[in-house]
């Protein structure tokens, strides 16, 4: 299946009132081939702002400098995970409603396990707008 997973909930009362409201919904084909419990993108937004003799602020730089990515999966000894300085490709969500395939370099792989519970691994990643992700 690809992301996102999307179903029908009701005629008339989406967007403008004349569209169907449309849902994302679950994490399916968030990462091919795995099963991903969840996943959190947050923009690398930082504000800028510039002051005048007085110290009041004379401009508002917002400075966009890519994605950051944490995403969880069940561990499946099968797969080979990336490794700090790898690479990795998610589907990322766009808050206008598309889905962008986005190359990530791979910070930290971490892995977490307990008693009955499967073992989950947490990657953490970033995509740098100015700066492509390669294999380290």
């Amino acid at each position: 299946m690809a992301y996102p997973i999307s179903f029908n909930i009701a005629t008339g009362v989406g967007k403008a009132g004349s569209l169907p409201s449309l849902i994302v919904f679950g994490t399916d084909g968030l990462m091919t081939g795995v099963i991903v419990k969840s996943a959190r993108f947050t923009p690398m937004i930082e504000e800028i702002k510039v002051e005048q003799g007085s110290g009041l602020t004379a401009n508002d730089i917002i400075l966009n400098d890519g994605t950051e990515a944490e995403i969880t999966v069940d561990d499946d000894r099968a797969i080979t995970w990336p490794l700090s300085g790898g690479t990795f490709t998610l589907y990322n969500p766009q808050p206008n409603g598309s889905v962008t395939t986005q190359l990530f370099q791979c910070i930290n792989n971490n892995y977490s396990v307990s008693a009955k519970q499967l073992g989950e691994r947490t990657i953490i990643g970033k995509a740098y707008i100015l700066i492509a992700p390669v294999q380290m």
